[in-house]
C-alpha cells in the first residue's frame, strides 16, 4: 500500500519522481510535510529513511534534477494493417499501412536557480508534453527460391513528425515549431532490393547439362547476388554560430526565401543566402527538414563459385562494394555563420572496394 502522500501513474492519475513502484512515484516534501518551498532543501535529519552521506550546500558540483509532482509515464501506440496476395506458388505481394505515435515524451529544460536560491546553479527540469507521430506505406515483393532465383523488394514511404527540441537548443523552440511540426528523424523514401541467382549451367540445369570433365567443373556452381539500398537525405538541423537569445542555449536561423535552393554541390549543398541571424532575443523560424542532406544510393554485388570435391566443397567468392563507385557524401556543415556552412567535407561510404575470399567446407 502506497503512503497517502504518494501517487502512481495509471494514465489518469498523478505522475512521479523516481522508479520505485509500478510507475513513477513521488513524495511531497513541501506543504504540510515540510512547510513552504522556501524551506528547500529539506534537512537530511527530517527525511525518513535518512539519507546516507547527504550532499552539502552549495549544490553546484554535480547536476541537480527536478520533476513536477504530476509527471506521468510516456507511452507509445503502434498499429498496422496488411493485405497480402500470393502470386503463384513462390511469390507474394504485401501492402501495409504502419502507424505509431508517442505521447508524454520527456523533455529536459535548464533553469537557472541561483537568483532565488544561491545554493543552486543550474537545475535540470524534466517534464512531460512532447509528441511524435509516424505513418508509413510499406510495399514488399517476396520471391522464395525457385528456378534458381530468390528476391526481396521493399519500399517504404513514410512521414515522421515530432515536436521535440534537439539537445542544446532552448526548449521554447519546440513551441515555435508548432503548428507545422518539424521532421527531425524523417526519411520519407527507403528502397531495398536484394536477390540471389544461381546460373543455370551444369548437370541438371538448362544449359550444359551434358557437359563433363573440365568444362562441367568450370561452368556449374556459380551464383550471383546483389543488394541495392536507396534512402532520402537526412533532415538537417541548421543552427546559428552565435545565439543572441541570452539564455545560454542555441538557436535556429531565420529563413529569408520562400523556398531554399539546393545546388547540391560540395561547395554549396543548399543556398546559403536564404538564411539570416534572428534579431536579438528572438527565436529563429527555421524548421528541421526544410533542407535535407545527400541521398544514399548504393549497390553491392557478389559472385561465388562452389565446387564439390568428393564429400567436401570449395568456394571462391568475389565481393564488390559500391559497385558503381558513387560518391556518397556525408551531411554538409549546418552551422550558419561559419566557413563550413553548407559545404561537404567527407563521405559516409567508401569508394568501390573488392575482396576475394576462399572457403573450404569439410
Amino acid at each position: 500500500m502506497a503512503p497517502a502522500d504518494q501517487r502512481f501513474d495509471t494514465g489518469q492519475q498523478l505522475g512521479s519522481v523516481g522508479y520505485s513502484g509500478p510507475g513513477f512515484s513521488a513524495q511531497s516534501f513541501f506543504g504540510g510535510l515540510f512547510g513552504s518551498p522556501a524551506s528547500f532543501p529539506v534537512p537530511s535529519s527530517a527525511v525518513n529513511p535518512p539519507i546516507v552521506n547527504p550532499p552539502v550546500a552549495p549544490y553546484t558540483s554535480s547536476p541537480v534534477y527536478a520533476f513536477p509532482a504530476h509527471l506521468q509515464l510516456p507511452f507509445a501506440l503502434q498499429w498496422s494493417l496488411s493485405v497480402e496476395q500470393a502470386l503463384g506458388n513462390s511469390q507474394a505481394l504485401t501492402v501495409s499501412y504502419v502507424g505509431a505515435n508517442a505521447r508524454r515524451l520527456l523533455e529536459e529544460n535548464e533553469v537557472s536557480a541561483h537568483s532565488f536560491n544561491p545554493n543552486f546553479g543550474t537545475i535540470f527540469f524534466v517534464r512531460n508534453g512532447r509528441p511524435s507521430d509516424y505513418n508509413a506505406l510499406q510495399i514488399q515483393y517476396r520471391r522464395t527460391f525457385a528456378h534458381g532465383l530468390q528476391a526481396l523488394f521493399s519500399y517504404t514511404y513514410s512521414k515522421t513528425e515530432d515536436n521535440i527540441t534537439p539537445a542544446g537548443l532552448h526548449p521554447s523552440l519546440a513551441d515555435v515549431r508548432m503548428p507545422a511540426r518539424s521532421k527531425a528523424l524523417d526519411i520519407p523514401h527507403i528502397f531495398v532490393v536484394s536477390w540471389t541467382y544461381e546460373l543455370p549451367f551444369g548437370t541438371g540445369q538448362q544449359f550444359g547439362s551434358e557437359s563433363s570433365g573440365l568444362v562441367k567443373g568450370l561452368i556449374q556452381g556459380w551464383a550471383i547476388s546483389s543488394i541495392t539500398n536507396y534512402h532520402s537525405g537526412d533532415p538537417l538541423d541548421i543552427r546559428v554560430s552565435s545565439s543572441l537569445l541570452n539564455t545560454g542555449t542555441g538557436n535556429w536561423p531565420d529563413e529569408t526565401c520562400s523556398r531554399i535552393g539546393t545546388p547540391h554541390t560540395v561547395d554549396q549543398w543548399f543556398d546559403t543566402s536564404c538564411f539570416a541571424d534572428p534579431a536579438p532575443f528572438k527565436f529563429g523560424h527555421y524548421r528541421i527538414g526544410d533542407v535535407h542532406g545527400p541521398k544514399v544510393f548504393n549497390t553491392d554485388v557478389s559472385a561465388a563459385k562452389r565446387t564439390a570435391i568428393g564429400t567436401k566443397t570449395a568456394e571462391v567468392r568475389l565481393d564488390v562494394f559500391n559497385l558503381f563507385n558513387r560518391a556518397h557524401f556525408a551531411n554538409p556543415g549546418t552551422t550558419f555563420g561559419t566557413s563550413a556552412f553548407a559545404t561537404v567535407s567527407s563521405t559516409r561510404l567508401p569508394p568501390r572496394e573488392a575482396q576475394l575470399g576462399f572457403r573450404f567446407l569439410f
